[in-house]
């Protein structure tokens, strides 16, 4: 564009300086920010900080229950394995059956339910990194875990973390919090612009320097 075509435009050009960027229509501009401000990278709005997204404590007690009661649940798992094999002939006499065929069935199950354990403290690892498929995988496994010692009614304790730890994990802020994290992953939510917004939650940019 010369600057004859600049100026019959209505754009005056002193110095030499290039023209705005035009937008086609229905073409918005990228968002502006103010002097200092960055582009949050978990979509929040304008009027938020990264204080304001801090773990909700429903979340922590979650997480960290979940990972307490899965290590202990996998460490008993250990410690009864390993004190079966330890003491192999008594224990399949206490299984109630002198084939090795059923010690090799409950043993394959107790190492079945370690690794369940495991997988609790895994679960529960994703929740305080903002995961929300370990949310979850946790919700399903606590749940499990709820009516497995519902129908054993041999602990109230551990009942009770597995039913908390529904519950906390969606309540207190903690469905705000899961949900800023998808959004930011996304490119869309609850940050300026919309559901086709840009990286930051903002609208797209589209176009060259004249709008094509």
């Amino acid at each position: 564009m010369s600057d004859e075509d600049v100026t019959r435009a209505g754009w005056q050009n002193p110095g030499g300086q290039q023209p705005p960027p035009s937008y086609g229509y229905g073409q918005q501009p990228p968002p502006s920010y103010g002097y200092g401000q960055q582009p949050s990278p978990y979509g929040y709005g304008p009027g938020t900080s990264a204080e304001d997204d801090r773990r909700p404590t429903s979340v922590s007690v979650a997480g960290w229950l979940g990972i307490a009661f899965s290590a202990l649940w996998a460490l008993f798992c250990v410690v009864f394995l390993s004190a079966a094999l330890a003491g192999y002939e008594d224990f399949v006499t206490d299984v109630g059956d002198s084939s090795d065929a059923t010690a090799g069935v409950v043993i394959v199950m107790v190492l079945l339910l370690m690794g369940v354990g495991a997988l609790g403290v895994f679960a529960g690892v994703l929740v305080l990194r903002r995961s929300n498929p370990g949310r979850i995988l946790l919700t399903v496994l606590s749940s499990l875990a709820a009516f497995t010692w519902l129908a054993s009614i041999v602990a109230i304790l551990p009942l009770v973390a597995a039913i908390a730890t529904v519950v906390l994990l969606f309540t207190g802020g903690a469905n705000d919090w899961f949900a800023r994290r998808t959004a930011a992953k996304g490119g869309y939510g609850p940050g300026p612009g919309g559901p086709h917004g840009g990286p930051y939650g903002g609208a797209p940019y589209v176009g060259g320097p004249q709008g094509w």
